[in-house]
């Protein structure tokens, strides 16, 4: 089966568990010594979180037969490749974090549920915080590592394309023009003007990191 083939039946899987509509996400709001807690997911988050794993892995473990092309990828396919990657590391890191909140309520009340809220401090409380801040760490590890590793992100393989860099880029420098990255999407009104003026279609963060989105000759 052909690699882009088997790429995209993972990311078509990985989608599929969202037609449940049922939510997933956390927040926490506390001031003056009262605090909202919400924690919402499913047992179908769980087996998303699996599809999840399967689709961002699967370049790392198939070989690539495709080859670059000189041609630079368009912004439109580059936004729908990143919307697809965002999506799987969202679920990565966020289903992880909402089982641990929800484990933790577990060994704190003794009831167990999939969701649920509260104004009600208590000790565990202190742990939600760290793990919120490692879980943002996480998902923008996630989002660099393909281009640290010199390889191309489900999203990219999916939709055809991929980055190449000058040289090397180390994790730290793939999680600086990620970050850089956010910064350009903030700026669109700005930055996407300035990018589809340009032969190579190169945005702020790809100039900063000598980073060159290319097409590849899918297979």
């Amino acid at each position: 089966m052909k690699y882009r083939t088997v790429s995209t039946i993972a990311v078509l899987l990985f989608y599929v568990p969202f037609l449940s509509a049922e939510p997933l996400g956390f927040s926490y709001s506390g001031s003056g010594g009262s605090v909202n807690v919400l924690v919402e997911s499913a047992p179908v988050h769980v087996a998303q979180w699996f599809i999840a794993l399967a689709a961002y892995c699967l370049p790392f473990f198939l070989r690539d037969p495709s080859s670059w092309s000189a041609s630079p990828a368009g912004l439109v396919r580059r936004c729908c490749g990143f919307v697809i990657d965002f999506h799987i590391c969202f679920s990565l890191t966020v289903v992880p974090f909402t089982l641990l909140a929800v484990g933790v309520e577990y060994l704190s009340t003794g009831d167990f549920v999939w969701s649920f809220e509260r104004s009600e401090s208590i000790e565990a409380d202190a742990f939600l915080m760290p793990l919120g801040a490692a879980t943002l760490v996480a998902l923008l590890a996630l989002l660099s590592f393909p281009l640290a590793r010199q390889q191309r992100s489900v999203g990219a393989t999916v939709l055809g394309y991929g980055l190449r860099a000058d040289k090397p880029v180390s994790l730290w420098a793939s999680c600086c023009r990620t970050l850089y990255g956010f910064w350009t999407l903030a700026a669109g009104i700005l930055s996407v003007p300035s990018a589809a003026r340009r032969d190579d279609r190169r945005l702020w963060h790809d100039l900063a990191y000598d980073v060159y989105p290319l097409k590849v000759d899918v297979r």
